[in-house]
């Protein structure tokens, strides 16, 4: 409560790209030659599209949900978001 939402959702993303960056380079074979970035421009995209509209803007949504309305009704979201996600992906493929 004392934090914005928009710090504990950077700090908690961050951590754990981090946590997942380093477990990708010790067990996923050829994640070192992915850091290059040649991904292609559709790949670049996607990437942008999900940590602006998933991790940014969907998850600080989330932790102000959390804290303006608790968790018992803030759990709704966890099932509404997944559906709208559907119908976006499938609007713009």
């Amino acid at each position: 409560m004392g934090y914005p939402a928009l710090f504990v959702s950077g700090v908690t993303t961050l951590v754990g790209g981090i946590v997942l960056l380093t477990a990708a380079l010790a067990f996923e074979p050829g994640a070192d030659s992915a850091l290059s970035g040649d991904w292609g421009t559709v790949a670049w995209l996607g990437w942008f599209f999900l940590v602006i509209f998933g991790s940014l803007i969907g998850y600080t949504t989330f932790m102000r949900l959390l804290r303006d309305i608790g968790a018992c009704r803030a759990g709704s979201y966890a099932f509404v978001s997944p559906v709208i996600a559907v119908v976006l992906g499938a609007a713009f493929c």
